[in-house]
């Protein structure tokens, strides 16, 4: 039931953005309305949700400051939603100049990845270049869009009807028997813009925190076991570990995710405070090898971070093919270990004196010999070593972050029968907590 339920959301969604794609090419005046309408039509609704609350409850407030403070913030949402629709062609105007920026901001950030595989003589870097240049011609097109904004909406429209067909492909086991659906791999996904899921999953460290707090019933499974009989298995398994963190702190809020296999982690990231440039964006790319519990129980004890911690099983010719990309990836790395002032103030030289067998490693070629935060990131190396598992692929359309991984990942977990067999949240205070009051 849960699964079918799961599969039907996502059909839901699919089919409205497949739909709201239409109405762009159709009736792009009237959807930019009605949308604005909707918008604010929402926000005055949770203004009113919100005030509502304020002036009735009397047990969910610590202090009248923090009821009047609600009530401040619901006002101003009633009054930024009346601004919506009283000038809703200046709000139209506004939302094409601010997908405009959004897609300079990308194209730039495409090119710049370009321009570091292309110093460093990767391979497969074309689509890169192409993927810059494309968002720059859209971002002339919103500027220069006619009062209709028939240019973008164009866009706008094929964009939304390429997001709804990843999240019909997302449900299609409400079709498609369990079996037939695992065959069948996407080879590209269509992700929502990075605004929209880049900080997924520090939501999950925020319902955490209220927990403790006192703030919120736990609704997090803190455990999850798929649907699966490991017992029943008629082949030899293995399996690897999909670790993505998070933290409140700087960058730890859009987060890390790295690899386990073997109870071995390969954390890869800009580690060389030396080699930094273009505000810490870019340095020398490091993998550090290290020992998975170690690992974990320093990064949860680095500030108030999580760890969600997914088990991905792997059948023998799935493991072989990843030890074949893990020793490609290892062959083109020689030792580095943090010696300056700077290196060993830094995360690195904190995790090598944390955990003092951690090996450090630079790379001496290819795509991951320079970091670019927004490029050849962490995420990047971790899809590299997951493509061998049998889950889906992920061709680069648009940035990948931590959030983009997990919103997959969990949309993953909950199909019967899948390769990701469960998973486990770490975090300092939680266990804390539930050692404190289980006990």
């Amino acid at each position: 039931m849960k699964e079918s339920r799961r599969n039907w959301t996502l059909i839901v969604i699919g089919c409205l953005f497949i739909f709201s794609g239409l109405a762009l090419f159709l009736f792009p005046l009237t959807f930019f309305y009605s949308f604005v309408g909707l918008v604010a039509f929402i926000i005055k609704a949770s203004a009113g949700s919100r005030i509502f609350k304020a002036i009735t409850s009397q047990d969910d407030f610590r202090t009248t400051r923090d009821k009047t403070l609600m009530i401040m913030v619901g006002l101003l949402q009633v009054i930024f939603a009346a601004w919506m629709f009283i000038y809703r062609d200046t709000t139209i105007d506004w939302l094409l100049t601010l997908v405009g920026y959004y897609q300079v901001i990308m194209g730039l950030i495409s090119l710049i990845s370009y321009a570091l595989l292309v110093r460093d003589q990767a391979k497969r870097r074309f689509h890169r270049l192409i993927y810059g240049l494309a968002h720059l011609i859209f971002a002339m097109f919103s500027f220069t869009a006619d009062e209709n904004g028939r240019n973008i909406t164009i866009i706008l429209g094929v964009y939304s009807i390429f997001i709804g067909l990843t999240y019909l492909n997302d449900g299609r086991g409400v079709f498609l028997p369990a079996e037939t659906e695992n065959r069948l791999k996407r080879k590209i996904r269509f992700p929502l813009p990075i605004i929209f899921n880049a900080l997924l999953p520090t939501q999950v460290l925020n319902r955490i925190n209220h927990f403790i707090e006192g703030e919120l019933d736990m609704d997090v499974e803190l455990e999850q076991h798929a649907q699966i009989k490991l017992d029943h298995l008629h082949e030899p398994y293995t399996l690897m570990q999909i670790l993505i963190h998070t933290g409140s702190n700087a960058f730890d809020v859009i987060g890390h995710m790295n690899i386990v296999y073997q109870d071995k982690v390969y954390s890869y990231g800009n580690h060389d405070i030396d080699s930094r440039f273009l505000f810490d964006a870019i340095g020398d790319g490091v993998l550090v090898t290290v020992d998975k519990e170690a690992y974990i129980d320093f990064s949860i004890k680095n500030g108030d971070n999580l760890v969600i911690e997914y088990d991905v099983l792997l059948n023998q010719d799935q493991a072989e093919a990843l030890e074949e990309k893990l020793a490609e990836m290892t062959s083109v790395l020689e030792p580095w270990e943090p010696t300056t002032k700077e290196q060993l103030a830094s995360y690195g030289g904190k995790l090598m004196r944390a955990i003092p067998e951690a090996q450090f490693y630079k790379f001496t070629e290819g795509k991951f010999k320079t970091y670019f935060v927004f490029g050849t990131n962490c995420v990047m190396l971790s899809d590299e070593i997951i493509g061998t598992s049998g889950l889906d692929l992920f061709l680069l359309v648009g940035i990948l972050t931590p959030g983009t991984y997990y919103d997959y990942i969990e949309k993953e977990i909950n199909k019967a029968n899948s390769i990701i067999i469960s998973r486990k949240v770490h975090h300092s205070r939680l266990q804390s907590y539930l050692e404190e009051h289980l006990n």
